[in-house]
């Protein structure tokens, strides 16, 4: 029997199943930040919703409300730049030797040479350690970490001649080795430009200075969609996605900010799943739950299995499952509570399963 389960973008592409119909993205908030011109990175901090942003060249990395109040300026790291983003790590994290906890900034300097990034206390402006990547010819102007899979996805523009132009690599967080790299230029021309994933679904947004659309990629580098911008949104360096709200922040060399509401990067439709040859995910029972929830999946083989339930605005709060299993049925109970054993507050969370290197998505309502 097939199973009805929340399959991610990525899986929808993966198996040429017709794409759920979306909203037309919208603009939210808009703001000039008073003390930041022309932005070549931006990165929107998911513990508390404010802002940062590095102009062009600058000496400074700036953060701002939601609302463009400036709050504080910290000193960028590494050398001044031109090809550069700001990311915040989504949860507890190693960057090269150092664990780094949950809202740390991360800033990704691609100027010269291959990328660095540089894990920043936002308070401080303190640098915690640095991960120097194998990936970048001087022209790495994106980044974003996916903490489904635990990698970082970084983008080089398009000035590095041949096969190097348009290049996305997947990078491991501890040794910067590249895992994986696709090229985008069939697709998509990155200028000035950014790239986030998807904290829901895990696949890649891109947008760039000399486009008008935000492209949309799978992991592995299969094209999904060219989503169409607002009027106006024109000229964009900077991408930071909220995807539990389905909103996201971009930002253009000319210095203007937007808030974009109806963005394409949350949770898909329901869907029945073709992937019931090889695994499957059920909805959680019950739901809504006050006190625990049985998640109920099915493996047709042995499979490396990683269970996860995050918050909605991506970040993890609990591992439910790590590690090979047999194939068969299995359930995993979640009692509502993080990795220390605390309790969680009543919202939305997403779980995710991933198997073979395919990850399929749930929410559970949970009551308090």
């Amino acid at each position: 029997m097939i199973r009805t389960v929340l399959l991610p973008l990525a899986v929808l592409a993966l198996l040429g199943g017709n794409r759920p119909a979306l909203a037309q993205i919208v603009i939210g908030d808009q703001f000039n930040p008073s003390q930041s011109g022309g932005l070549c990175g931006l990165g929107v901090d998911p513990t508390s919703g404010n802002i940062w942003v590095y102009p062009c060249s600058g000496a400074t990395i700036d953060g701002y409300t939601s609302n463009g109040i400036f709050l504080a300026s910290i000193v960028r790291p590494g050398e001044v730049a031109n090809d550069v983003d700001i990311e915040f790590a989504p949860e507890e994290l190693t960057l090269n030797t150092t664990t780094v906890p949950q809202g740390t900034l991360l800033f990704i300097n691609g100027e010269a040479g291959v990328a660095e990034i540089y894990a920043v206390d936002p308070g401080t402006g303190a640098v915690l350690d640095v991960l120097v990547t194998g990936f970048g010819t001087s022209h790495v102007v994106g980044g974003g970490y996916d903490p489904i899979r635990n990698v970082f996805f970084l983008v080089q523009d398009r000035v590095p001649s041949g096969a190097l132009g348009n290049l996305v690599a997947e990078i491991d967080p501890v040794t910067g080795v590249v895992l994986n790299s696709f090229s985008i230029e069939s697709d998509f021309d990155v200028n000035f430009g950014d790239l986030d994933v998807s904290t829901s679904t895990g696949n890649l947004f891109v947008v760039s200075s000399s486009e008008t659309g935000l492209a949309e990629f799978t992991p592995a580098g299969d094209f999904v969609a060219i989503h169409t911008l607002p009027a106006g949104v024109t000229g964009l360096s900077g991408l930071g996605l909220e995807c539990g709200v389905q909103e996201a922040w971009v930002g253009n060399t000319s210095g203007a900010i937007w808030r974009l509401g109806n963005a394409p990067c949350g949770t898909a439709s329901a869907v029945e799943s073709a992937e019931g040859n090889r695994f499957a995910l059920q909805p959680n029972f019950p739901d809504p739950f006050t006190s625990e929830t049985s998640i109920r999946f099915s493996l047709a083989r042995p499979s490396s299995v990683r269970l996860t339930v995050h918050d909605v605005r991506g970040r993890r709060v609990r591992t439910l499952v790590d590690g090979s299993l047999p194939d068969g049925p299995r359930t995993a109970v979640w009692n509502g509570r993080d990795d220390s054993g605390r309790p969680l507050p009543s919202g939305t969370y997403l779980y995710h399963l991933t198997a073979d290197g395919v990850t399929v998505t749930q929410s559970a309502v949970l009551l308090r």
